[in-house]
């Protein structure tokens, strides 16, 4: 080989080792942005039960907006009407807000629902349509042969019923006799319980006045709960339910403040009164804590019941400002609250889990609301710090059940935990 070959062949091998990339690179497509989402249109159709026009007026206002502020409904609304109304929105969620004006106690109350779907309610959240219930009739029940009366712990209950005029419950307690003067119904059932004697009456009725023996009464089924020490009972309430087809038939079964000596729940045994569903509501409390805890089951308590009750915070309050309020969770509940004051208005945000962080004033300010109008907002604080822990249940889940008035009277959550934190 010549000393002339030699580049040429050199060059040759360069260009084989690099030809390709050179041939094949071809320019690559620029990406394209995102379109932002169409816009669509919202339908609503719920309205806002209220029996209370007295306190609360006649009206109320409902907002509909944005996450960003974009206000697309806001309007004076009759309770217990339905407002129907379209907007269109590219939003996937929404806040929804409601103004009332307590004129009693002369007050705004303000609640905001952040990131919800109102199109999938049907009533204002929490405020189901009552259940009908019948017209009571002026009844009595004398018991006789009873233990020592104690109006303190003494709890009498019926099958509830709509009072009218004149009807109420009255104790007469002389000579061991007990008269009650109670609202009725045509077939009712009586219960009266001795919770420091852990005796129990039950007695199916069909007249307007009664007497029942008190010689030989039942004993109550005992339980005691377990809750971390720092907690105080403050309430127990048990109701049983009779027939799940008719949910405007249900017993008072325990309803006390503090516990009793004997156990911290009675209740006739299952085994001798069968009702078909129990609701359980139990209070407790530390200096600057409170805690509720609901249940519904098929049956009730046992022996020993453990309450859920946080030992330590799942939370950790980072900032409490009205317009930089931040959390973080260790352990995500199904929605939280913060609750805020400004003179005579009360407003109560509810958030996501995942949406941590509450900017309170410009939120509130945002809405422009019309009852709100020339009144101070921004001395603004913050109340009370709240949380929910609904087993299963997530965020929107947790609305479609509360602002369903079918679900929320006859379908009560297995369990949920209601958590407020006092002055944060």
């Amino acid at each position: 080989m010549t000393p002339k070959t030699r580049p040429t062949i050199f060059a040759l091998l360069l260009c084989a080792a690099y030809s390709c990339s050179r041939t094949t690179t071809k320019p690559q497509p620029q990406p394209q942005p995102t379109p932002p989402p169409a816009d669509t249109t919202l339908s609503i159709n719920l309205m806002y039960p209220n029996g209370d026009t007295a306190d609360y007026g006649s009206s109320y206002e409902l907002i509909i907006a944005e996450p960003g502020g974009k206000i697309l409904l806001d309007t004076m609304a009759a309770y217990n009407v339905a407002v129907v109304a379209k907007m269109t929105t590219a939003k996937a969620v929404l806040n929804v807000a409601t103004v009332v004006q307590g004129i009693t106690f002369s007050y705004y109350g303000v609640n905001i629902y952040t990131s919800v779907q109102p199109a999938n309610w049907q009533v204002i959240p929490g405020n189901p349509v009552p259940l009908s219930y019948p017209i009571a009739t002026t009844a009595q029940v004398v018991y006789t042969n009873t233990p020592t009366y104690d109006p303190n712990s003494t709890h009498f209950s019926s099958l509830p019923a709509v009072t009218s005029a004149g009807v109420g419950i009255l104790y007469d307690n002389t000579n061991d006799v007990v008269k009650i003067n109670y609202p009725g119904r045509s077939n009712d059932d009586l219960y009266i319980l001795y919770p420091p004697l852990g005796l129990y009456s039950y007695q199916p009725v069909n007249t307007s006045y009664d007497t029942i023996s008190l010689a030989q009464m039942d004993t109550t089924a005992k339980v005691f709960y377990i809750m971390p020490a720092q907690y105080t009972l403050a309430t127990t309430f048990l109701t049983g339910y009779p027939d799940t087809t008719d949910f405007s038939k249900y017993q008072s079964l325990y309803l006390y403040w503090s516990n009793q000596t004997l156990a911290d729940l009675q209740y006739p045994p299952q085994s001798v009164v069968p009702f078909q569903k129990y609701a359980l509501d139990v209070d407790a409390s530390t200096a600057t804590e409170y805690i509720n805890y609901l249940t519904f089951a098929n049956t009730p308590p046992t022996g020993t019941l453990t309450l859920p009750f946080p030992v330590t915070p799942i939370y950790t309050l980072n900032a409490t400002a009205n317009d930089s309020f931040s959390v973080t969770f260790s352990q995500q509940p199904t929605d939280y609250g913060t609750v805020w004051a400004a003179g005579d208005i009360g407003v109560t945000i509810i958030a996501p889990p995942d949406s941590t962080q509450v900017k309170a004033l410009p939120l509130l300010t945002s809405l422009n609301s019309k009852l709100l109008q020339g009144r101070t907002l921004n001395t603004l604080a913050i109340q009370n710090f709240t949380y929910e822990s609904v087993f299963g249940v997530n965020y929107n889940s947790y609305f479609q059940h509360q602002t369903n008035s079918n679900q929320m009277n006859t379908k009560p959550f297995a369990s949920d935990l209601h958590y407020t934190k006092n002055n944060p």
